[in-house]
């Protein structure tokens, strides 16, 4: 069972989409940012704009 309110998992979601476009990243750096998505909501984290900066952070970060 999800620990996740339906509507924190579209958040989830529309924050993943909006880190995928701005990096127009691939399927497997999509995994890696939606991994981060998801700890950063486990600690409480929920806005959409915040988990989209902390993915593309991550994954800006992994490129370097």
């Amino acid at each position: 069972m999800s620990r996740f309110s339906p509507e924190l998992t579209r958040t989830l979601r529309a924050a993943l989409d909006d880190a995928a476009v701005r990096l127009q990243s691939d399927s497997s750096t999509k995994a890696f940012m939606a991994e981060h998505i998801l700890k950063a909501a486990a600690h409480g984290v929920h806005r959409q704009e915040e988990l989209s900066h902390i993915a593309v952070k991550a994954a800006t970060r992994e490129a370097a």
